[in-house]
């Protein structure tokens, strides 16, 4: 068995380019020591409930409005729940958000979907960044272990459960989640974060905000991350370990009383331990082989916003990325190497046209080009290849009666190279009966575009000894279709008084053309040697079926230093193969996604600069992984002696020594459990 990551030691010292910080720091002038809006610690009672439900989010449809009157079941996590969540990922942060099923494969591998369908590569739920997808076209999901930033830098997450694809295209199916920083001007002067503790061994992480002139603000930061490996279901040590070094910059200027410009950037790089159960054509015939991979990348944004006037808007977004990641096996020679290179152009516009109707249209395109050379048993052909999508888009919000009823009509259509012409129609209708309460109610189509690997990959599963060994492999088909979906949502919120706020939302999902896998041709394969026959299994799209649930979410303030967060989903999958379907394993998916998960979250300003917060997650059973229900429980105990300093005990995963959340699907990796832990945090300001 492998040892977790070993990181140099430079990285171990936290020796960052200390160069280019002091650079800025020395280039340009120093603000004066807690110009950041929001010290270390904020109050609690900062955000009353009723100002916590007129926080503005824009991911609705892609301009401000308040998270009360947003006709779709959306949830924020504001930067304070972040932070008393004891949270030390993006990842870990979406635990308990209603409609959301996070689960943890193994110490850098996640499982997040939304309403259901949840897996490594969780194919129906779109991941931004300030708006840069980070959704792999790979293999239609995420690579959570380097989707970070400094978690004190994100202002809120909007979380959008249900179809969202008239305002964000394809493969925004059952949810978006939405990552939004602060700006360089929120974050004015130094912050150092050190973090150790037994799983998370070190989180260190250094920001520095400064301006130029009187308009233009910026923020330069680092971060490192390491953590522990978890164990295995015997509870022996598994090797998960991994380490990340990321580092970016953020400006943000004011050009003129009508416009503003944002350019971002980050950089990272990191190594990954992992483990993957291998198919070998010659003796033992398979092999729980150890994987050491080398993450890297980076990404560019500029974005450009200009106000013609209150009722017009305009914003032009253009970004690229990259992601390279480089998979080396114990098997000799044997290795993996993907690098993809995103360009992306963005615009939307918004305007009033008439008393009645407000307008927001817009238009993109994105190219991907990858190169995904291997020699595992994950390949593809062609190897290299260049992807287009193209979109335009457009919605009216029509005020029936002013102030009291609305509904919204718009369509998305999109262009890309699998499946050609896509469309994405979306129906909204808002009611208002009284100040307190909001009803909303939508229908909306939603189509999953398919993903390289399922159209140009293969993926070898098994061998079966015999005189000449069988391989099972799944590989893609010629006619793979895009998934469709047809939603039907309905949702209502109350203020009963200034105290309280019920969020509930319903809906059922009716999918048609589901991923299958068909037995396709046997055939001869003499290389790799030796000889052997191939079993193939081909995608197609054999299956439909419904989902249907209800989300809660609820906030009570207690009293004025007590805050509690009670959410609650309930959901039940109906999958149903055609006729013609030879698929077994297809219905499966039923038993991948828990019928009910609660979550509470408290939080209590003791006094004297004390707070005690707790988690506690409920998650029912996985019966398709045999995993039985279980509870996470965090507590978060921390102390801030004055505005600009602060410290946290944290005790993760309290109940249990170890338990497992998931495991991997297509890509055996074996079931791993995750472990108790504890850490210290220490921030400073200046």
């Amino acid at each position: 068995m492998r040892k977790p990551s070993k990181c140099p030691a430079f990285l171990n010292l936290f020796c960052i380019p200390a160069n280019l910080l002091v650079a800025f720091i020395m280039l340009f002038p120093v603000p004066a020591a807690g110009n950041d809006k929001g010290g270390v610690v904020a109050e609690l009672m900062d955000m009353s409930i009723e100002e916590l439900m007129n926080i503005s989010v824009t991911s609705v449809s892609k301009k401000p409005e308040k998270l009360y009157d947003a006709s779709s079941a959306v949830y924020v996590i504001t930067r304070e729940e972040i932070r008393r969540s004891g949270a030390t990922s993006i990842a870990e942060a979406l635990r308990g958000v209603p409609g959301l099923e996070v689960n943890r494969i193994d110490s850098n591998l996640w499982a997040i979907s939304a309403r259901g369908f949840n897996e490594r590569y969780a194919n129906k739920l779109l991941v931004m960044i300030d708006g840069r997808s980070v959704y792999s076209p790979i293999f239609s999901g995420v690579y959570w272990d380097v989707q970070d930033v400094m978690l004190e830098d994100i202002d809120r997450i909007e979380v959008i459960r249900g179809p969202g694809a008239t305002m964000w295209g394809a493969n925004a199916v059952n949810g978006i989640i939405n990552v939004i920083t602060r700006s360089a001007e929120d974050t004015q002067g130094g912050l150092v974060s050190l973090l150790a503790g037994t799983e998370e061994r070190n989180i260190s992480a250094f920001r520095y905000g400064g301006k130029i002139g009187e308009d233009l603000f910026y923020r330069v930061y680092t971060k490192y991350a390491r953590r522990d490996g978890f164990v295995d279901l015997h509870g022996g040590e598994n090797s998960d370990g991994w380490y990340v070094l990321r580092s970016g910059f953020r400006m943000d200027w004011v050009a003129s009383a009508k416009d503003k410009i944002t350019f971002q950037g980050d950089i990272y790089g990191g190594n990954v331990d992992s483990m993957e159960i291998l198919p070998l054509l010659t003796p033992p015939y398979s092999l729980n082989s150890g994987i050491d991979e080398d993450i890297s990348g980076g990404n560019l944004l500029g974005r450009w916003s200009r106000s013609f006037s209150s009722d017009s808007d305009l914003v032009i977004q253009l970004y690229y990325d990259h992601v390279k990641r480089f998979q080396k096996f114990d098997v000799e020679g044997m290795h993996e190497i993907y690098a993809i290179d995103t360009l992306d152009f963005d615009m939307s516009h918004n305007f009033k046209m008439g008393k009645r109707h407000s307008i927001t249209w817009g238009a993109g395109i994105r190219c991907i080009r990858d190169e995904l050379r291997s020699n595992s048993p994950v390949r593809f052909d062609p190897e290299k290849r260049d992807l287009y999508l193209y979109n335009a888009f457009i919605q009216d919000e029509m005020d029936i009666i002013k102030d009291r009823l609305s509904v919204t009509v718009g369509t998305k259509i999109e262009h890309n190279d699998y499946t050609g012409f896509e469309f994405q129609p979306n129906i909204r209708m808002k009611w208002i009966p009284g100040g307190r309460s909001i009803l909303w109610a939508a229908v909306s189509r939603a189509v999953r575009i398919p993903s390289r690997i399922e159209m140009n990959g293969r993926i070898d599963q098994v061998v079966v000894p015999d005189s000449m060994p069988t391989m099972f492999s799944l590989i893609a088909g010629d006619d793979y279709e895009s998934e469709e979906l047809i939603a039907y949502e309905a949702g209502y919120r109350f203020r009963p008084d200034e105290r309280i706020s019920l969020d509930l939302a319903v809906f059922f999902n009716d999918f048609d053309n589901l991923r299958t896998f068909e037995p396709g041709p046997v055939f001869l394969e003499t290389s790799p040697a030796p000889a052997h026959i191939v079993v193939s299994l081909n995608g197609r799209n054999k299956m439909r079926g419904e989902t249907y649930g209800a989300e809660v979410a609820a906030k009570w303030q207690v009293t004025g230093w007590w805050r509690l967060i009670l959410n609650y989903t309930y959901l039940q999958m109906q999958l149903h193969r055609d006729e013609d379907s030879l698929d077994p394993q297809a219905e499966t998916a039923e038993g991948e996604n828990p019928h009910n998960r609660f979550s509470l979250f408290s939080m209590m300003d003791i006094g004297r600069g004390v707070q005690l917060d707790l988690n506690l997650h409920y998650v029912d059973s996985l019966p398709t992984y045999g995993i039985k229900s279980y509870v996470v429980s965090n507590i978060r105990i921390g102390w801030s002696p004055s505005e600009n300093v602060g410290f946290s005990i944290v005790g993760q995963n309290l109940l249990d020594r170890y338990h497992p959340e998931i495991s991997s699907k297509y890509v055996s990796s074996g079931t791993v459990q995750v472990e108790r832990g504890v850490y210290g945090k220490f921030t400073v300001k200046f």
